[in-house]
């Protein structure tokens, strides 16, 4: 449960510690502290003894809470300090040589650490680019049964296609499939556009410690494919199961979702010793039709099997290193496209799903990260699709994309006259390898090939006075896509990036950047071949494509207001503003029309890939958060616009949305939640079919939390609202979303 930053202290509660004698200013003398890894309260309760001070804390709210050893001559603010560390606890002064200690106030998802918008640590919050982040609260408090649930409530961000998990699509700033960056523990999830009406992002919620979105050109950080932004998962470690102090533990979680009967349950186990630590957590879940808004269902039926295990060692304080392997095994009955209902246009078929991924990383530092602080990673995925009729294998197919990859990076800081740097520099790249067959052969379609990226960058984090940061940032990048018997496309491209930061008063930022970003044409919309009036369909393939390229200025500012109308409230604002040029955009464009022949009738079209010379982008996002008492809001806006300059069409561009929340933390352990989606017509997209109504969606929940357990209730969906979003991969698909779930888990802590 998140945490509520009031304090509640009562004679039946309060475990006090009080000694007679004569007292000293305990903030500044340094003690002798010998304290074993045990329950906190044992410890609060031994470092009062030992200081000769007086704590107040709630011995309810402590229980099953455990503390790290700590020893050395410190002074009781330190050593309290290093007691509650990961507890969610603060210890405050209550005058002399007395603390109480309570709960921590949350943290605003604005101010919350992301290593992902310039690849090292800062505050989403003091950023110079439009980021979001998701936390484990964020998620359990969602009762997330797929990424969609998880990312939903992001301004700019959206996951459509389907409620069914397999046609999920992650889209930035109207950006989907290769036009985005999709990483998993440093590894980069590739989907070529041969398979893209399947999600490329198979994760199951459980693993998921944190969530970062950067919105915006991304190329000058991660390379290619970075026009829309960088969406990137941590998932859980050790750390995460086991509380401070404890060696080894676990928590076992259970749930059910009426909305597609859903049952699921998962396990984790970690240990830690001497610089050592594993974490093993496995998933089941089983799901079924999907009752809609509109009195329908969605078809489907099958079991969710995954598995994620870590292994970490540290032999210093200097090193560490981390191995994981993670697994997701999906297999069930289903329509062939998932963001369709229509069986008799895109089949039935079972399907088998698997996503593989090996990781490892080594990072490193020195020992006070003034020239080296880094990390050398390498990863491996295999995505796999094994679709089957089950009645005659002519129409069975598999779509399988391996990754190889890996990347270095390092960061010095360092002074110059009397500017500070923080220098990033690193290079990383990848190959992906598209194998497709269809009836136990090859794909006449589309054709097996390669595609090979990589490159350099150069980041400098410039502090040129105390209210001012420049960041420059460089890149280069070159690519090459092979398939048999069709000629190599190869290209390369430089990415520049610069941004600008003022902080103009303690409570009032702005900031501005320009960067330019490049995708190279996928393997798909180079080679996909189809021709003959025998096909329903035929695909010209087009070798010539050139990669697509924007530049984009963004302006922004930020305003963080603390004691607004009560002592200890907190505002934070941040809104962004984007304007964007898009050259050689790729588009599927219908070349000419053919009468069919059997086993067809009627016209077919004739696609092909080609670049739209140049599309116009703008809008922008706003984030708010406000928390009072036990009272914590939340607000997001988006807004994009696409329109091609030469036609004056408006091209994709999911519709503006506003999302609200509110929470209410009623005691220590009950906490209330509301939340609602706002989504606004788009009735403006030139292509008519793929317009869509606008929708409001409610939300409701609550949590529970005591000792070692935890229950959530909620009810998505809460009015039944039968709705179907704009980003579908069929245009004349309207697949219905889940309509009103009851939702309940139940969580245990060992």
């Amino acid at each position: 449960m998140i945490s509520r930053s009031r304090a509640l202290v009562s004679v039946s509660l309060v475990a006090l510690v009080a000694l007679t004698q004569p007292a000293w200013a305990a903030e500044n003398q340094r003690l002798g502290i010998d304290l074993p890894t045990q329950s906190l309260a044992l410890s609060l309760d031994q470092l009062a003894g030992q200081a000769r001070v007086q704590l107040l804390y709630a011995a309810d709210s402590l229980r099953g809470l455990s503390a790290p050893a700590v020893k050395g001559d410190l002074a009781v603010e330190d050593a309290l300090r290093q007691l509650l560390t990961g507890s969610g606890y603060e210890a405050h002064a209550n005058g002399a040589n007395s603390f109480v200690i309570v709960k921590a106030p949350m943290t605003s998802r604005l101010e919350t650490v992301t290593v992902i918008a310039t690849r090292t640590e800062n505050r989403a919050f003091d950023v110079p680019a439009s980021v979001s982040t998701v936390t484990r609260e964020q998620i359990d408090d969602a009762q997330a049964k797929d990424i969609a649930t998880i990312v939903r409530d992001i301004p700019g961000v959206t996951m459509g296609g389907t409620p069914r998990e397999g046609g999920q699509l992650p889209t930035i700033r109207g950006y989907q499939g290769p036009d985005i960056i999709l990483r998993v523990d440093d590894a980069r999830r590739s989907l070529d556009a041969s398979v893209g009406i399947f999600t490329p992002l198979y994760l199951d919620p459980n693993f998921v410690k944190q969530v970062d979105v950067v919105r915006g050109p991304s190329s000058a950080t991660y390379g290619g494919g970075g026009l829309g932004g960088v969406m990137a998962f941590q998932t859980i470690d050790a750390d995460d199961i086991l509380d401070p102090g404890q060696s080894v533990g676990g928590r076992a979680k259970t749930g059910w979702r009426s909305g597609d009967g859903s049952a699921s349950a998962n396990l984790s186990g970690a240990a830690r010793a001497d610089g050592a630590n594993v974490l093993a957590s496995a998933s089941l879940r089983n799901y079924r039709n999907i009752n809609d808004g509109a009195g329908g269902e969605n078809l489907q039926n099958g079991t969710a099997t995954n598995g994620l295990f870590k292994l970490g060692f540290a032999p210093n304080d200097l090193n560490a290193f981390q191995a994981s392997y993670m697994r997701y095994f999906d297999a069930g009955f289903g329509p062939t496209n998932p963001a369709s209902n229509d069986a008799a246009t895109t089949g039935f078929k079972y399907t088998e799903r698997s996503q593989d991924e090996f990781t490892g990383r080594w990072t490193f530092k020195d020992s006070g990260r003034d020239m080296l602080d880094g990390k050398v990673s390498a990863f491996y995925t295999d995505l796999k699709y094994d679709g089957q009729t089950r009645s005659t294998s002519t129409s069975n197919f598999t779509l399988n994309v391996k990754t190889v990859g890996g990347s270095a990076q390092n960061s010095s800081r360092f002074a110059t006259s009397a500017l500070f740097h923080r220098l990033t520099y690193g290079v990383d790249g990848y190959q992906d390898e598209l194998t497709n067959t269809s009836a136990g052969g090859a794909n006449g379609v589309n054709p097996d090939g390669t595609m090979q990226a990589g490159g350099g960058f150069l980041q400098d984090e410039i502090q040129l006075a105390p209210d001012w940061t420049l960041t420059p940032t460089l890149r280069y990048d070159s690519y090459k896509a092979e398939a048999s018997a069709q000629p190599s496309n190869t290209n390369h491209h430089l990415s520049p990036k610069i941004a600008v930061k003022w902080q103009a008063l303690p409570a009032f930022g702005v900031f501005a950047s320009y960067g330019e970003a490049f995708r190279a044409p996928t393997l798909t919309e180079l080679y996909m071949t189809a021709l003959g009036t025998n096909k329903f369909s035929n695909f010209t393939p087009n070798a010539a494509l050139r990669p697509e390229t924007s530049r984009a200025k963004e302006f922004g500012f930020t305003v963080a207001l603390d004691g607004v109308v009560a002592p200890k409230d907190a505002f934070r604002f941040k809104a962004t503003g984007f304007d964007e040029s898009v050259k050689d955009l790729i588009n599927q464009t219908t070349i000419s029309t053919y009468t069919r022949t059997a086993p067809f009738s009627g016209t077919g079209s004739n696609y092909q890939y080609q670049n739209v010379s140049n599309a116009h982008r703008w809008g922008g996002e706003a984030e708010a958060s406000y928390r009072l008492g036990d009272w914590d809001f939340g607000l997001g806006y988006s807004r994009l616009r696409v329109k091609d300059r030469s036609t004056g069409n408006n091209l994709f561009a999911p519709p503006d949305k506003l999302t609200a929340s509110t929470a209410y933390f009623v005691d220590d352990f009950l906490s209330l939640r509301y939340g609602a989606r706002f989504v606004a017509a788009q009735n403006y997209d030139s292509t008519v079919s793929r317009r869509r109504d606008g929708y409001t969606v409610h939300d409701i929940g609550a949590s529970y939390e005591r000792d070692a357990y935890r229950i959530d209730f909620g009810v998505s969906n809460l009015f039944d609202k039968g709705y179907s979003t704009y980003h579908q991969s069929l245009a004349t698909s309207y697949v219905y979303e889940e309509g009103r779930s009851f939702n309940l888990s139940l969580t245990a802590k060992f």
